[in-house]
């Protein structure tokens, strides 16, 4: 049976929850403690409006139980990056691409390479996956602060995510708000044009900062050589990402595109690398770790007891929504954030608020689009307002947002993937900044 929850009841449930997980955050905790007690705030609201324990273990349950094959995803991705480092896939892919990006903007590349192959593939988690962990390791290489280059990688990355035909994230927009997405896209030009001229400028200016001096050079030939020296190199190591994104374009599902990868990464340790099957095993476990510690410095670390922190985090941020949306606590807020919208300034700025919101709230890039989508589609029909613009205003904040956000899933899998943390990469995710302006902004000019 449905309860009806108290709105105050709701706002206090979710504004503790958020105070605690950022507290934990800022003073350097795991968000996980931030989550737990999130968790037991909204037990005690639960039990004070009828709920038993049982059925909130229940809806907690269920909360983590939706989110399975994210978890799989995020071992898959610890468990495929200490591989590829143990069978020379990303050495090898530092050592040659050291030829041909060392001569550019570094910076900049990164982020077109990124936005072509997110643009291509129709997914964030893919296109940081494959390119995004050998663009840090170079980057890395010529002495680009990992946080930069982490920043364009996501920038590139959740622009396929937001404006790709092959984006699993446009398509459920174009399905929730019954639209077009070829239509969409047409829409989303609109507020990406002046945004990716911006980003563009942005990443040039930023990557002249990091010129390659004679020091610089001198660093590259060292550690092409410390490279050369520790591992067997061949072209043939760069299989594993070329097959996962051939995998990608035929949209094979992202868990069996992973585990090839790693299998094809243990063949490659074996035939080129000399590596035994307890070396392998203990490679993907417990993360690699060479023998010599100047290769350490540029090339170590995943795994899957790296992950164990990660997975905590998911498990609690997906019990926390089980049990919020179970209880129906956020439903009251969004009622109340959506009434009285008249003007199409405010029906914009509101969705975009509105879809961020759940980013925070919900953890979740999946609800950042269908909450808004579902509760403001009547709304868009009474200021007869294209539903093309609520699906381009969602794309353009929620599906951006979401890897800006510390204890959000989507910041949580990149920051595992990219080894930097969401707090000092977001600044340079120039892109998922100005979009959420870009359509508030237009907002002004739009007309029925």
């Amino acid at each position: 049976m449905t309860r009806n929850i108290p709105l105050s009841h709701s706002i206090t449930s979710i504004i503790s929850t958020l105070i605690l997980i950022i507290s934990s955050v800022l003073l350097g905790y795991s968000a996980f403690w931030g989550i737990l007690g999130g968790i037991i705030v909204c037990v005690i609201f639960s039990k004070i409006n009828g709920f038993s324990f049982i059925n909130i273990l229940d809806m907690a349950y269920n909360g983590i139980k939706s989110a399975y094959i994210v978890l799989i995803i995020m071992i898959l991705i610890g468990i495929i990056i200490s591989i590829w480092m143990g069978s020379g896939t990303i050495p090898a892919l530092m050592y040659y691409g050291f030829n041909y990006l060392s001569n550019t903007n570094f910076t900049l590349a990164t982020f077109i390479i990124s936005s072509f192959i997110s643009l291509i593939l129709g997914t964030s988690v893919g296109t940081i996956s494959t390119a995004g962990i050998p663009l840090m390791g170079i980057g890395i290489g010529i002495g680009v602060p990992p946080y930069v280059t982490a920043g364009a990688i996501v920038s590139g990355a959740f622009l396929g995510d937001r404006t790709s035909p092959m984006s699993s994230s446009a398509n459920l927009t174009a399905v929730i708000t019954d639209t077009d997405l070829y239509e969409n896209i047409k829409y989303m030009i609109v507020t990406l044009i002046p945004v990716l001229i911006f980003s563009l400028l942005f990443y040039y200016l930023i990557g002249k900062n990091y010129v390659l001096t004679q020091n610089v050079l001198g660093e590259i030939s060292t550690i092409k050589s410390l490279i050369n020296d520790n591992f067997n190199i061949s072209p043939l190591l760069l299989l594993p990402p070329v097959v996962i994104i051939v995998m990608s374009l035929l949209k094979v599902n992202i868990k069996y595109n992973l585990i090839s990868g790693i299998i094809l990464g243990i063949l490659l340790s074996f035939i080129y690398q000399n590596s035994n099957i307890y070396e392998i095993i203990q490679t993907a476990i417990f993360g690699f770790n060479s023998s010599n510690p100047n290769i350490n410095e540029i090339i170590s670390g995943g795994g899957f007891i790296a992950m164990k922190g990660i997975l905590s985090i998911v498990g609690g941020a997906t019990a926390l929504y089980g049990i919020l949306e179970g209880t129906n606590m956020i439903k009251p807020i969004i009622n109340s954030f959506i009434k009285n919208i008249n003007t199409i300034p405010s029906l914009i700025i509101k969705t975009c608020i509105l879809s961020i919101l759940m980013d925070i709230i919900t953890l979740n890039q999946t609800l950042s689009i269908i909450v808004p989508g579902k509760s403001m589609k009547n709304t868009y029909k009474e200021l007869n307002v294209s539903n093309n613009i609520l699906a381009r205003t969602i794309g353009d904040s929620g599906t951006v947002v979401a890897p800006l956000i510390p204890w959000n899933i989507n910041g949580l899998v990149i920051s595992v993937a990219l080894g930097a943390s969401v707090i000092k990469y977001a600044p340079f995710a120039i892109l998922c900044y100005l979009l959420p302006l870009s359509t508030m902004v237009l907002s002004y000019f739009e007309k029925k």
